[in-house]
């Protein structure tokens, strides 16, 4: 992928040399002086000057592919913090899930309807524990609604932990695309980011 700025980059150094050639061909150079240089270059003369062209060429176009291949690293590091989250807020929705189904199997059958379906729809150990019923519920209920609070924290840590990542990867993003804008303008920019974004969508493999 080589941007149109890139592609004006490589048009101006050849034209660069072209006019190096043709200074070194009709400037009225001191004859000991023009005589040198041509034997020095001889009949390589326009070689030389199509490796230069070509080394350039190709030192440009590394230096995009340089920068489609930082994007692609910052994608990658974004679409793997995504889909951790996504891993964890499953983990935790299941083992919520689970809490759930232990309450409503062990809730009295005389229990108020309205207050079952409030109680049932708290994800919150907290919460759960102000409601009287609960506090008549067994002591291995009690325990698991424990179990399912600490691994809740703990996650909770981990997911912020995570989107502090997310805002670190968004800041360097930024600062690579701004230099890409003043490298090699706003077409390059549009490239790199629907190959970014082409990359998020990207179905994340199961753990």
């Amino acid at each position: 992928m080589r941007s149109k700025m890139s592609i004006k980059f490589q048009s101006y150094h050849a034209m660069k040399i072209k006019v190096i050639a043709n200074f070194l061909k009709q400037v009225n150079l001191n004859n000991l002086i023009k005589r040198l240089i041509y034997n020095i270059l001889g009949s390589h003369i326009n070689f030389i000057f199509y490796f230069i062209t070509l080394y350039l060429i190709v030192l440009t176009g590394c230096q995009t592919k340089d920068f489609a291949n930082q994007i692609m690293a910052i994608s990658e590091a974004e679409h793997n913090i995504k889909c951790e989250l996504e891993v964890m807020k499953k983990e935790i929705n299941k083992e919520w899930d689970t809490m759930n189904e232990s309450l409503d199997d062990h809730l009295p059958a005389d229990m108020a309807e309205q207050e079952k379906v409030n109680m049932l729809k708290v994800r919150n150990a907290n919460l759960i524990r102000m409601f009287n019923t609960f506090k008549t519920l067994d002591s291995e209920i009690k325990d698991q609604l424990r179990s399912v609070e600490k691994k809740d924290s703990m996650m909770a840590i981990e997911i912020n932990l995570l989107k502090e990542k997310l805002i670190e990867v968004e800041h360097n993003k930024m600062e690579l695309f701004n230099e890409i804008l003043k490298e090699n303008g706003q077409t390059a920019i549009l490239e790199l980011k629907e190959m970014y974004q082409k990359n998020l969508l990207k179905t994340c493999s199961s753990k």
